[in-house]
C-alpha cells in the first residue's frame, strides 16, 4: 500500500508550478489519503500541517545526526590510537551490546 501512495504524492508541474493532478494523493496522517480531485477545502491545510511536522521531524533527525558526527569526529581527533567507531564508541563512550532479538548476536546478521 506504501508504494501505492508514494507514486502517487503531489510533485509540482515545471509548466505551470501548480501541484494539482487528478490522479495525486495527499497524506493527511493518521493513514487517511485522499485523491486531490476530491481534496475539500479543510483537506489543503491539514496537508500543509502534516508536511511541516514531517519536515520539522526530518530536520530535526538531521541535526541530532550532524552533532554525533562532529561529536565522533571530535573524539577520533583526541582518540587517535582509535581505529574503528566500534572501539570509540565503547572505549569513550561505554556503548555495551544490547540483546538482540530471537538471539542474534552477529554483527553480519540483520
Amino acid at each position: 500500500m506504501r508504494a501505492f501512495g508514494e507514486k502517487r504524492n503531489p510533485k509540482r508541474h515545471r509548466d505551470s508550478s501548480s501541484w494539482y493532478h487528478p490522479k495525486r494523493i495527499i497524506k493527511l496522517g493518521y493513514g487517511v489519503w485522499v485523491w486531490m480531485r476530491y481534496c475539500s477545502p479543510t483537506d489543503l491545510p491539514e496537508w500543509g500541517l502534516q508536511s511541516a511536522r514531517n519536515n520539522s521531524a526530518q530536520n530535526n533527525a538531521e541535526v541530532s545526526k550532524q552533532r554525533y558526527i562532529a561529536d565522533r569526529s571530535d573524539a577520533f581527533r583526541r582518540h587517535s590510537d582509535f581505529a574503528t567507531l566500534d572501539d570509540l564508541e565503547r572505549t569513550v563512550y561505554g556503548y555495551l551490546d544490547a540483546e538482540e532479538p530471537h538471539g542474534n548476536t552477529s554483527p553480519d546478521k540483520t
